[in-house]
């Protein structure tokens, strides 16, 4: 086959495009990834995350499984937010990550997480993350979709049309 570029639009999403000859001809690289090796650009936030799902990683697509790593400078947030297709788990590379969810019952389940540790983070649920060391922290977040929706509290609150 001499085009190698052909592609199919998704009729299901305008976001998502799915390469003919990559589910023809796999190679090696379909199923393999190194865009989040190094951290993310947090000089100016405090906060960077990397989601790596289908439209960048081809072999995840139809596993159902997706990927965000975060990167938070001394202080750096990841603002409240839920994901409504997907159930987290976050498991803390580097650093002291001050992290928690609201339950449906408006309780509070937080506490610092070091190196090693791990939180999970139902669907749907409010969580949050804090850098409340003296340095650097990175957070590796997978999910139980390759699709798991993202929103942000203070972007559907304060970015929304209230009037």
């Amino acid at each position: 086959m001499e085009n190698k570029e052909i592609t199919i639009q998704s009729e299901f999403t305008s976001s998502i495009l799915f390469s003919l000859v990559s589910f023809l001809f796999p190679t090696v690289e379909d199923f393999t990834y190194s865009g989040i090796k190094l951290p993310g650009n947090f000089k100016q936030t405090a906060f960077s995350s990397m989601a790596v799902n289908s439209n960048v990683f081809p072999g995840s697509n139809t596993l159902g499984v997706s990927i965000v790593r975060s990167d938070f400078g001394v202080g750096g947030v990841n603002v409240p937010r839920f994901h409504p297709r997907a159930t987290e788990v976050g498991f803390v590379l580097e650093g002291k990550i001050y992290s928690g969810f609201v339950d449906t019952n408006n309780k509070v389940f937080a506490k610092v997480l070091e190196k090693g540790e791990v939180m999970v983070f139902q669907r749907g649920l409010v969580h949050f993350q804090m850098n409340v060391g003296d340095g650097p922290a990175t957070i590796l977040g997978s999910f139980d979709s390759q699709n798991p929706g993202l929103v942000r509290i203070p972007n559907a609150v304060f970015g929304s049309d209230l009037t």
